[in-house]
């Protein structure tokens, strides 16, 4: 049965919904938006207490130690600044809601064309997408939880350093559970937000590029086939191609912010890890090594996800206006 074009990635908002990352007045995702405020809180928390206590004038004295606490600090700062700014963009009236409002019409103006968009193929691929990101966060949050069961050897600033030197100093005023807790919960939001956050942006994609897909596939058609009876239409076509580039600037404008934050703060991580990669002779560590390079793949393909995706949307509008002419 087919899906209603604005309910195809109900799954992927769930999943959003479930680990905090969107709330709001979108259709069937809840209204309270407590978790995504906690969530948030969390995030600065986190941020905060890296800036504040990550610090140590001894280790930091080390370039390598140095570079890689900034890498890290950059990168809750990518994920923290993406993560509120989905937030402000669920609880705006021309946010995410607003966004779907115009799904809902584009489908109805596909309708009226008797163009056909596979939903339910759609909605399946989006599910298989979704399920590898799941399977992605459940190796993060297993590396993590190895690390914290070795006593976070692997971790530059909430490691065996930060144990030692700032929860074993203030203990006497600052509860060694408490900071233990608050720093293992924040750095596990900030995993599963590092790859949902984008996970978000990869399913409007598909949602749009399947959409063109079916216009440029309509089109061709008509021009081919039916050319009298396409001039007829050829208005109604218009309407529905400006709708559909009104789609692609509905999700730049809400995405712009969150994707330079990603791939600016993604090419800055890569280039540090890539630095301190050349320090592998001085790191006695075999895992240290592999979690850079780890770190290099992922921060490659994230930087390169939004390249990409902005380069086969480009392809298929321009297929469209060579149709036209």
């Amino acid at each position: 049965d087919a899906v209603p074009l604005e309910e195809v990635d109900n799954n992927v908002r769930y999943s959003l919904m479930l680990v905090g990352v969107i709330s709001g007045s979108q259709r069937q995702i809840v209204q309270h938006k407590q978790l995504c405020y906690a969530v948030n809180v969390l995030h600065t928390v986190n941020l905060l207490m890296c800036l504040i206590l990550g610090w140590d004038d001894e280790d930091d004295a080390k370039l390598q130690v140095l570079i890689v606490k900034v890498a890290f600090i950059l990168w809750y700062c990518e994920v923290t600044a993406g993560t509120i700014t989905i937030y402000i963009k669920c609880h705006t009236s021309t946010g995410f809601p607003n966004l779907y409002q115009k799904l809902s019409a584009i489908e109805h103006r596909f309708q009226a064309l008797s163009i056909q968009v596979a939903t339910s193929s759609l909605k399946r691929r989006i599910t298989a997408a979704l399920s590898l990101t799941w399977i992605f966060w459940a190796v993060n949050i297993a590396i993590k939880i190895y690390d914290y069961a070795t006593l976070h050897q692997q971790d530059p600033i909430f490691g065996e350093d930060f144990q030692r030197r700032t929860v074993g100093n203030y203990s006497s005023s600052l509860s060694k559970n408490s900071v233990q807790s608050i720093a293992a919960t924040s750095t596990m939001v900030v995993l599963t937000h590092w790859i949902f956050t984008p996970s978000y942006y990869f399913t409007l994609f598909m949602i749009i590029k399947a959409l063109f897909a079916a216009y440029n596939d309509s089109l061709a058609q008509q021009v081919t086939k039916n050319r009298d009876r396409f001039l007829s239409k050829i208005e109604r076509y218009r309407h529905l191609h400006l709708d559909l580039c009104g789609l692609i600037r509905e999700v730049n404008r809400l995405f712009s912010v969150i994707a330079g934050l990603y791939m600016g703060f993604s090419v800055l991580i890569l280039l540090l890890v890539l630095y301190i990669e050349s320090y592998h002779q001085q790191i006695k560590s075999d895992t240290l090594i592999g979690i850079y390079f780890y770190w290099i793949i992922w921060e490659l393909v994230m930087a390169f996800l939004f390249v990409i995706i902005g380069q086969i949307l480009a392809t298929e509008v321009c297929k469209t206006f060579i149709f036209q002419l």
